[in-house]
Protein backbone atom coordinates (compact mmCIF):
# COMPACT_ATOMS: atom_id res chain seq x y z
CA UNK A 1 0.00 0.00 0.00
CA UNK A 2 1.13 3.56 -0.70
CA UNK A 3 2.43 5.57 2.20
CA UNK A 4 -0.22 7.96 3.54
CA UNK A 5 2.57 10.43 4.25
CA UNK A 6 2.93 10.83 0.46
CA UNK A 7 -0.73 10.96 -0.56
CA UNK A 8 -2.12 13.18 2.18
CA UNK A 9 0.27 16.17 2.11
CA UNK A 10 1.12 16.22 -1.62
CA UNK A 11 -2.09 15.12 -3.27
CA UNK A 12 -4.45 15.97 -0.41
CA UNK A 13 -6.11 12.57 -0.72
CA UNK A 14 -7.59 10.52 2.07
CA UNK A 15 -7.36 6.81 1.40
CA UNK A 16 -9.01 3.81 2.95
CA UNK A 17 -6.37 1.16 3.76
CA UNK A 18 -8.99 -1.61 3.54
CA UNK A 19 -10.03 -0.69 -0.01
CA UNK A 20 -6.73 0.56 -1.44
CA UNK A 21 -4.00 -1.48 -3.02
CA UNK A 22 -0.93 -1.02 -5.12
CA UNK A 23 -0.63 -3.66 -7.82
CA UNK A 24 2.12 -4.43 -10.30
CA UNK A 25 -0.08 -4.84 -13.38
CA UNK A 26 2.74 -6.61 -15.19
CA UNK A 27 2.49 -9.51 -12.74
CA UNK A 28 -1.20 -9.69 -11.89
CA UNK A 29 -4.45 -8.01 -12.81
CA UNK A 30 -6.40 -5.58 -10.69
CA UNK A 31 -10.13 -5.13 -10.36
CA UNK A 32 -11.79 -1.73 -10.23
CA UNK A 33 -15.46 -0.72 -10.62
CA UNK A 34 -16.39 -3.96 -12.40
CA UNK A 35 -13.38 -3.91 -14.74
CA UNK A 36 -10.27 -6.08 -14.74
CA UNK A 37 -7.06 -4.29 -15.68
CA UNK A 38 -3.65 -5.71 -16.53
CA UNK A 39 -0.61 -4.68 -18.57
CA UNK A 40 0.27 -6.92 -21.52
CA UNK A 41 3.35 -6.70 -23.72
CA UNK A 42 2.80 -5.43 -27.23
CA UNK A 43 6.07 -5.15 -29.05
CA UNK A 44 8.46 -3.24 -26.79
CA UNK A 45 5.66 -1.49 -24.92
CA UNK A 46 2.97 -2.50 -22.48
CA UNK A 47 -0.68 -1.82 -23.15
CA UNK A 48 -3.71 -1.95 -20.89
CA UNK A 49 -5.89 -5.02 -21.29
CA UNK A 50 -9.27 -4.34 -19.70
CA UNK A 51 -12.30 -6.56 -19.45
CA UNK A 52 -15.30 -7.35 -17.28
CA UNK A 53 -14.80 -8.70 -13.76
CA UNK A 54 -15.91 -12.35 -13.40
CA UNK A 55 -18.47 -11.74 -10.68
CA UNK A 56 -19.87 -8.79 -12.66
CA UNK A 57 -20.32 -11.09 -15.69
CA UNK A 58 -22.30 -13.51 -13.51
CA UNK A 59 -24.42 -10.65 -12.17
CA UNK A 60 -25.14 -9.40 -15.71
CA UNK A 61 -26.14 -12.91 -16.80
CA UNK A 62 -28.43 -13.29 -13.78
CA UNK A 63 -30.09 -9.90 -14.37
CA UNK A 64 -30.55 -10.63 -18.09
CA UNK A 65 -32.27 -13.90 -17.21
CA UNK A 66 -34.56 -12.06 -14.79
CA UNK A 67 -35.51 -9.59 -17.55
CA UNK A 68 -36.21 -12.46 -19.98
CA UNK A 69 -38.37 -14.26 -17.39
CA UNK A 70 -40.30 -11.02 -16.82
CA UNK A 71 -40.89 -10.68 -20.57
CA UNK A 72 -42.08 -14.30 -20.77
CA UNK A 73 -44.50 -13.78 -17.88
CA UNK A 74 -45.79 -10.49 -19.28
CA UNK A 75 -44.82 -9.86 -22.93
CA UNK A 76 -45.52 -6.12 -22.89
CA UNK A 77 -43.78 -3.26 -24.66
CA UNK A 78 -42.76 -1.88 -21.25
CA UNK A 79 -40.89 -5.07 -20.30
CA UNK A 80 -39.22 -5.20 -23.73
CA UNK A 81 -38.12 -1.57 -23.39
CA UNK A 82 -36.82 -2.22 -19.86
CA UNK A 83 -34.73 -5.10 -21.24
CA UNK A 84 -33.41 -2.88 -24.04
CA UNK A 85 -32.56 -0.22 -21.48
CA UNK A 86 -30.67 -2.80 -19.41
CA UNK A 87 -28.67 -4.04 -22.42
CA UNK A 88 -27.95 -0.50 -23.59
CA UNK A 89 -26.79 0.51 -20.11
CA UNK A 90 -24.41 -2.45 -19.85
CA UNK A 91 -22.98 -1.69 -23.29
CA UNK A 92 -22.56 1.98 -22.46
CA UNK A 93 -20.84 1.27 -19.13
CA UNK A 94 -18.36 -1.27 -20.51
CA UNK A 95 -17.72 0.29 -23.92
CA UNK A 96 -14.30 1.59 -22.86
CA UNK A 97 -12.99 -1.86 -21.95
CA UNK A 98 -10.49 -3.05 -24.55
CA UNK A 99 -11.54 -6.72 -24.58
CA UNK A 100 -15.28 -6.44 -24.03
CA UNK A 101 -16.27 -7.90 -27.42
CA UNK A 102 -15.21 -11.50 -26.64
CA UNK A 103 -16.77 -11.25 -23.20
CA UNK A 104 -20.11 -10.03 -24.56
CA UNK A 105 -19.88 -12.73 -27.24
CA UNK A 106 -19.49 -15.33 -24.51
CA UNK A 107 -22.47 -13.87 -22.62
CA UNK A 108 -24.53 -13.99 -25.84
CA UNK A 109 -23.55 -17.62 -26.35
CA UNK A 110 -24.35 -18.57 -22.75
CA UNK A 111 -27.77 -16.89 -22.90
CA UNK A 112 -28.71 -17.88 -26.46
CA UNK A 113 -30.67 -21.07 -25.71
CA UNK A 114 -32.26 -19.59 -22.58
CA UNK A 115 -33.52 -16.54 -24.47
CA UNK A 116 -34.76 -18.54 -27.48
CA UNK A 117 -36.60 -21.12 -25.39
CA UNK A 118 -38.28 -18.52 -23.14
CA UNK A 119 -39.26 -16.00 -25.79
CA UNK A 120 -40.24 -18.23 -28.73
CA UNK A 121 -43.81 -18.75 -27.40
CA UNK A 122 -44.41 -15.04 -26.72
CA UNK A 123 -42.55 -13.25 -29.52
CA UNK A 124 -41.57 -13.45 -33.12
CA UNK A 125 -37.96 -14.33 -34.01
CA UNK A 126 -37.11 -12.42 -37.18
CA UNK A 127 -34.83 -10.01 -38.96
CA UNK A 128 -35.82 -6.47 -37.93
CA UNK A 129 -38.19 -5.04 -40.52
CA UNK A 130 -38.65 -1.30 -40.14
CA UNK A 131 -36.92 -1.01 -36.71
CA UNK A 132 -36.83 2.25 -34.75
CA UNK A 133 -34.00 4.73 -35.48
CA UNK A 134 -32.12 3.81 -32.28
CA UNK A 135 -31.98 0.16 -33.29
CA UNK A 136 -30.87 1.07 -36.81
CA UNK A 137 -28.16 3.36 -35.47
CA UNK A 138 -26.66 0.91 -32.98
CA UNK A 139 -27.32 -2.61 -34.25
CA UNK A 140 -26.87 -4.54 -37.44
CA UNK A 141 -30.06 -5.53 -39.24
CA UNK A 142 -28.46 -8.71 -40.59
CA UNK A 143 -29.16 -10.76 -37.48
CA UNK A 144 -32.43 -12.11 -36.14
CA UNK A 145 -33.87 -10.86 -32.88
CA UNK A 146 -37.14 -11.17 -31.02
CA UNK A 147 -40.03 -8.81 -31.55
CA UNK A 148 -42.12 -8.48 -28.39
CA UNK A 149 -45.22 -6.24 -28.54
CA UNK A 150 -43.81 -4.49 -31.65
CA UNK A 151 -40.48 -3.77 -29.91
CA UNK A 152 -37.28 -5.38 -31.20
CA UNK A 153 -35.05 -6.62 -28.40
CA UNK A 154 -31.35 -5.79 -28.37
CA UNK A 155 -30.65 -9.49 -28.07
CA UNK A 156 -28.92 -11.00 -31.10
CA UNK A 157 -25.45 -12.46 -31.13
CA UNK A 158 -24.38 -10.17 -33.97
CA UNK A 159 -22.05 -7.21 -33.98
CA UNK A 160 -23.05 -3.65 -33.48
CA UNK A 161 -22.84 -1.44 -36.50
CA UNK A 162 -19.56 0.06 -35.31
CA UNK A 163 -18.18 -3.43 -34.56
CA UNK A 164 -17.26 -2.52 -30.99
CA UNK A 165 -19.25 -5.10 -29.02
CA UNK A 166 -21.77 -7.88 -29.33
CA UNK A 167 -25.25 -7.79 -27.93
CA UNK A 168 -26.54 -10.48 -25.65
Amino acid sequence: MMEPCFLKPRLKLDISPEKSQVVNLRKRESEFLGFTIRANKKGKKRVAHTGIKADKRQKIKKEAKEHIRRIKASPSALNALLFNSFVSGIHHYFKRATHVNPEFSRLAYDLQAFVYNRLKPVGKYEHPANPPPTYKKLYSLGFKTFKIANVYLFVSSGRCKNGKYNEF
